[in-house]
């Protein structure tokens, strides 16, 4: 439905009020994984994708510890993160863009629907996960998966985005069920296009 004037501005000021709770949770969570504010625990992920990077990746080779269980696409992800500042750091500013671009896309789909609570369950999602919104790569293929899901209207390039998600960590490929039946089989061929130049590469 197309809101009211009205309501655009309460889901206006809505979206404000969930941007600034972002901010806050996201910077506690980034002060956790630089140590500046104590934590019970903390998984160590991110140093273990450093490993990843200084021992295999940035030769061009998958690591072969048994915890590497990604598709190939996640290689230059974390071999991006570990070029900025910072090993572990650099990790989480990483996952911190792509969280802001989820927000960012929830927060545009909120403006155009007025419905907001999208936006205000993905600012609290660290009071439920702690830091680890921003300590596993999980959020990069989340990114993906939303994208997908919010362009499902476009179901080509709904596809697109669920075929990246996929070679990020496979399970992206499931948003295609969000995809109306007569529009799947072209978002099966844009996943199936997205694939074939992502293998090529």
């Amino acid at each position: 439905h197309t809101p009211l004037p009205a309501d655009r501005q309460a889901a206006a000021r809505r979206l404000w009020t969930d941007w600034a709770i972002w901010l806050v949770l996201r910077l506690v969570a980034l002060a956790i994984i630089i140590g500046w504010i104590p934590w019970p625990e903390l998984a160590n992920d991110l140093t273990i994708y450093g490993t990843w990077v200084t021992e295999s990746l940035r030769f061009g080779r998958f690591p072969t510890d048994e915890m590497w269980q990604y598709p190939p696409l996640a290689g230059p992800v974390f071999v991006a993160g570990a070029w900025l500042p910072g090993q572990r750091l650099g990790f989480a500013l990483l996952f911190l863009a792509f969280d802001a671009a989820i927000m960012a896309m929830l927060g545009r789909q909120a403006g155009r629907s007025g419905l907001s609570a999208g936006t205000r369950l993905w600012a609290l999602l660290p009071v439920i996960v702690g830091p680890l919104i921003l300590a596993r790569f999980d959020v990069v293929p989340t990114a993906f998966a939303v994208a997908a899901v919010l362009s499902a209207a476009r179901p080509a390039a709904s596809g697109v985005l669920a075929a990246i998600g996929a070679w990020l960590k496979v399970w992206p490929l499931l948003v295609l069920a969000a995809v109306r039946r007569p529009d799947l089989p072209r978002a099966a061929l844009g996943a199936l296009g997205a694939s074939a130049l992502i293998a090529g590469v």
